[in-house]
């Protein structure tokens, strides 16, 4: 344990230091999230437009 106990001291610091920096990683994607989800809208929507586009210029071809 003796020699066991340093590198536990100085991984607790480690994983101290590392919480903040997850908490504020898991506030920061939680902002992304939404963007993401209404991004991905976007561009379900644009895709839909595209393919009717597609189907709209077969058809006058």
């Amino acid at each position: 344990m003796q020699y066991i106990s340093p590198v536990s001291i100085y991984a607790a610091k480690e994983l101290q230091y590392i919480s903040p920096v997850s908490i504020y990683a898991a506030k920061e994607l939680q902002y992304i999230s939404p963007v993401s989800i209404y991004a991905a809208k976007w561009l379900q929507y644009i895709s839909t437009l595209s393919i009717y586009t597609a189907k709209y210029c077969d058809k006058q071809l």
